[in-house]
């Protein structure tokens, strides 16, 4: 078997050549197993294996220890982090609240934090288009549902960003990282602390919001805590940065820009490209439940699984020019939502919004330009998340 260069995604050289180091491995092998990690963890590339293996939960389990949750997501990996029963149980519980006939009433509400975002930016000068009019929209839509006021939004997006710098990371640490754990226990704490509070004070207040129906049916407080985070967190962080990073992509493809602005009925299929070409979450974690051997690579039982949703997205045996972006593609299938039981609930409610909001914003301006050359984008600093700290443009009306 030929022996392929190491693959680390915690590099600061992955961070900043994502795409070309997953096709590399893409191109040079079905699985591959991590050398040096403090976890036993493989890879998957290809989307033949990463499809079938996230809906098979019996064998890639999603059971993570307790060891894990703390160095990831903690209380709020509830529903992500765990197999049926419980992650059924869980799941009956948000699943209705994200559901076509839930969400679709929300258009106005939307609509309305789009506006709010297009005051703060259109004919502004600069301005970081992540925190003032992604966050502005996506934030405040889940806020909005949720019934958190304006005056916390700030402290949501802190300690958001906070995990976001190292969220999907741990599985692949070779050293322990103690500051980065007692950093997103903290936020967990904080925010833990916070959705517990706001249950009990919201319970009477008349007003109906959807972490009210997650109490009305969660008795375990950890549990409670973790699912509102959740909801929350999930609920702007990943179309936050689908928003930003669709920008960049239509800037730098001007022609794309284009055709969007000639045709704005193109939006539906523009965001479906979007999330294919730019999808937040490269990767799904799973744990081996059993002994298995691929293209002579053993995976023993209990080993960390990583499948590179990424990957789906642009593998070539499914996409025809998986490397170019392109809003006119017919059926832009991608990984970004995931498969199977752990499929993203919130993926109505990120298509309504980044369809909304984008349309709108294209309508609004007639010229949308970076400000500072190739210093105007700046991500998270974490390869494994696509995520975006900022991203300096201006928009023209």
């Amino acid at each position: 078997m030929t022996e392929i260069r190491e693959f680390d995604p915690v590099s600061p050289y992955f961070e900043k050549n994502a795409f070309k180091e997953l096709r590399r491995m893409q191109d040079s092998c079905r699985v591959y197993r991590h050398k040096g990690t403090l976890m036993p963890v493989v890879s998957f590339f290809k989307a033949r294996d990463i499809k079938p293996g996230l809906q098979d939960w019996q064998r890639f389990s999603s059971q993570r220890s307790e060891e894990y949750n703390k160095k990831a997501l903690g209380d709020a990996a509830i529903l992500i982090g765990n197999d049926p029963p419980l992650h059924t149980k869980y799941r009956d519980v948000v699943a209705p609240l994200f559901l076509p006939g839930a969400v679709h009433p929300l258009g106005p509400v939307i609509d309305r934090m789009t506006d709010k975002a297009l005051d703060r930016c259109l004919d502004a000068g600069e301005v970081n288009f992540v925190t003032e009019f992604a966050c502005t929209v996506s934030l405040g839509v889940i806020a909005h549902i949720c019934d958190v006021p304006e005056e916390d939004h700030d402290l949501m997006f802190r300690m958001t960003q906070q995990m976001a710098t190292t969220d999907g990371m741990p599985v692949f640490w070779k050293e322990p990282h103690p500051e980065v754990e007692a950093r997103i226990a903290e936020s967990m704490q904080v925010l833990g602390e916070y959705f517990l509070d706001h249950v009990k004070t919201r319970a009477n207040n008349g007003r109906d919001n959807i972490l009210n129906h997650i109490a009305s049916q969660v008795d375990d407080q950890r549990h409670l805590a973790g699912l509102c985070a959740l909801v929350l967190a999930a609920g702007f962080e990943t179309t936050m940065n689908l928003m930003t990073h669709g920008l960049y992509e239509l800037l730098h493809h001007p022609e794309q820009m284009h055709m969007l602005r000639q045709n704005p009925n193109m939006i539906n299929a523009a965001v479906e490209e979007m999330l294919r070409f730019r999808g937040t979450i490269r990767k799904q974690d799973r744990i081996a439940a059993v002994d298995m051997e691929i293209d002579d690579v053993e995976i023993n039982k209990g080993d960390s699984v990583a499948f590179w949703t990424a990957c789906v997205s642009r593998d070539p045996d499914l996409i025809d020019r998986p490397d170019e972006f392109d809003i006119a593609r017919k059926v832009p299938r991608h990984g970004a939502f995931g498969s199977g039981i752990h499929m993203c609930i919130g993926k109505v409610l990120a298509r309504l919004e980044v369809r909304a909001a984008m349309k709108r914003l294209i309508e609004k301006t007639s010229l949308i330009e970076e400000m500072r050359g190739d210093e105007s984008y700046q991500s998270v600093g974490n390869g494994v998340l696509d995520g975006a700290l900022r991203y300096s443009v201006q928009l023209k009306s």
